[in-house]
């Protein structure tokens, strides 16, 4: 899993906004989200200076681990960072998305997130929301959108 940070663009400094989105992304990659929430909180428009870095550790935050602890702690709380996001997710990332959450859902019990949340109702309605907000931005994605929210 490669995790890089650091100056985005040609002007060799590395701003401010850089710093913050960087330990924002690395803060969700940790699982230490009350960090992530402090940033946005206090540096919200700088925390968007590297979109790109913070929605990939969101979905790398995601995926089936080994452990399936970073899978169910906090997953009310990446979902809604994750709408935070949802205007700068490429085509690419939506479908990388839609995909891995998919997968996830048809997860086994003794694997699935939804069966380990306190509550799976609202993670299913937070998962139907981003769903419908990827399909609307990018229309080649409606139709993997709709596979996924018949299956939710």
């Amino acid at each position: 899993m490669e995790f890089s940070m650091g100056r985005k663009d040609d002007d060799n400094i590395y701003d401010f906004d850089e710093i913050i989105s960087d330990a924002f992304a690395y803060s969700i990659r940790l699982n230490k989200l009350h960090i992530s929430f402090y940033f946005f909180k206090k540096y919200e428009n700088d925390v968007y200076g590297n979109k790109l870095l913070c929605i990939r550790a969101i979905f790398d935050s995601f995926k089936n681990d080994d452990s399936q602890v970073n899978h169910v702690m906090y997953l009310e709380e990446r979902l809604f960072i994750l709408e935070k996001f949802l205007k700068y997710i490429e085509y690419k990332m939506g479908l990388e998305f839609l995909t891995t959450m998919h997968d996830q859902v048809l997860d086994d019990a003794k694997d699935n997130f939804l069966v380990y949340c306190p509550n799976p109702l609202k993670i299913i309605v937070l998962l139907l929301n981003i769903s419908i907000s990827i399909s609307k931005k990018h229309q080649n994605l409606v139709f993997k959108a709709q596979k996924f929210r018949s299956t939710l």
